[in-house]
């Protein structure tokens, strides 16, 4: 059967490259997001506490003691004798009937009130804004990793191969969801790029012996012309195994090489379904990105709306929470897409 993968300009290029861009690009997007949020929101903290001066005297009417978690829910009147309660993290233990000064702001005495004792008063703080940009380090760890492996083993001796392309992805035993058939769409790391490698190896005794071993590779349509037996060029050593050298690249015919993921195995474990990759036609898949991007961020920005309206926040920190949330789960699913190869919707 011929080849049926449906490639782009894009995808004749470097669609492995392509996908590490779209994932490195919506995490630093979402850091970026992170970052603006808590600058607001330390600002403005800062604002607010400033002009909280007029000190009132409180009254602690309960207080909750939960391991190392201290609060205390007080009681305190402003100048017109509103009563306004509030809850406060402390550092120290309260008890009902406890003193509890708390200073607020005149011009807006229902807005938040803060500590006034020395020893409790807590201000935003500004490091956090610094842990936002630490949540980058993974995904360019994991990208940088990738890169580096490729080209250290590109580097090494090249030998002829035999080889065949699969794709397919782990028999999921869920009866309604392989019915409704929603692992084929929804599931980001799903489908997988499978090369098979048959060729002469040297074993560990220096003996020559046939060996079939596979290497998982990020999706490219180039792998559509490797039916069983195709000849290619592969780089790197399957007899050894380690954190850089364990994976092979294999080189296509038409000079495209196969960006690894993973080390090699001798076999696939029995829950793989795999079939010859020309068998599939595969369309266009950068939609698919897009539509888990979305997904993710529906679902996280839902549930981080929801916990912030139970908990009786604001309007301005359900909003702040929820587009934080939204950004960070459609960057998180992105990048499982990407880094699990890129493929496209199994047709």
């Amino acid at each position: 059967m011929p080849a049926t993968f449906m490639d782009s300009r894009a995808d004749r290029e470097q669609p492995e490259a392509i996908a590490a861009l779209v994932a490195l690009a919506s995490a630093l997007y979402a850091v970026t997001v992170i970052f603006c949020l808590m600058t607001w929101g330390y600002h403005g903290e800062r604002d607010q506490r400033a002009r909280a001066v007029t000190l009132a005297e409180g009254t602690v009417i309960d207080a909750h003691h939960h391991g190392k978690e201290l609060s205390a829910r007080v009681r305190w009147s402003d100048t017109d004798g509103d009563t306004h309660v509030q809850n406060f993290s402390t550092r120290a233990e309260y008890h009902p009937g406890d003193r509890f000064p708390v200073l607020y702001d005149p011009r807006r005495p229902n807005a938040r009130a803060y500590p006034a004792l020395p020893g409790e008063s807590a201000t935003a703080n500004g490091h956090l804004r610094f842990l936002a940009l630490v949540g980058l380090v993974p995904v360019l760890g994991w990208w940088t990793v990738i890169g580096a492996r490729f080209l250290i083993v590109s580097r090494q001796s090249p030998r002829p191969m035999a080889a065949a392309a699969y794709v397919g992805q782990r028999d999921l035993d869920w009866s309604f969801f392989t019915r409704v058939e929603f692992h084929r769409f929804f599931i980001p790391a799903g489908v997988e790029l499978w090369i098979q490698l048959v060729g002469p190896v040297v074993n560990q005794y220096d003996m020559t012996e046939r060996a079939v071993s596979w290497q998982r590779v990020m999706w490219h349509p180039a792998a559509a012309s490797l039916s069983p037996g195709s000849p290619v060029i592969m780089f790197g050593d399957l007899t050894r195994s380690g954190w850089l050298i364990g994976p092979v690249v294999v080189q296509l015919a038409d000079g495209t090489r196969l960006v690894p993921l993973g080390p090699t195995r001798s076999r696939l474990p029995e829950s793989f379904v795999l079939e010859p990759a020309t068998t599939r036609t595969w369309s266009a898949r950068w939609n698919r990105a897009a539509f888990f991007a979305f997904v993710g961020a529906a679902v996280c920005a839902t549930f981080a709306t929801m916990t912030a309206v139970a908990a009786g926040c604001s309007i301005g920190v359900i909003a702040a929470g929820a587009l934080a949330f939204g950004v960070v789960g459609g960057a998180f699913v992105v990048n499982i897409w990407a880094g699990h190869g890129g493929a496209p919707p199994w047709p």
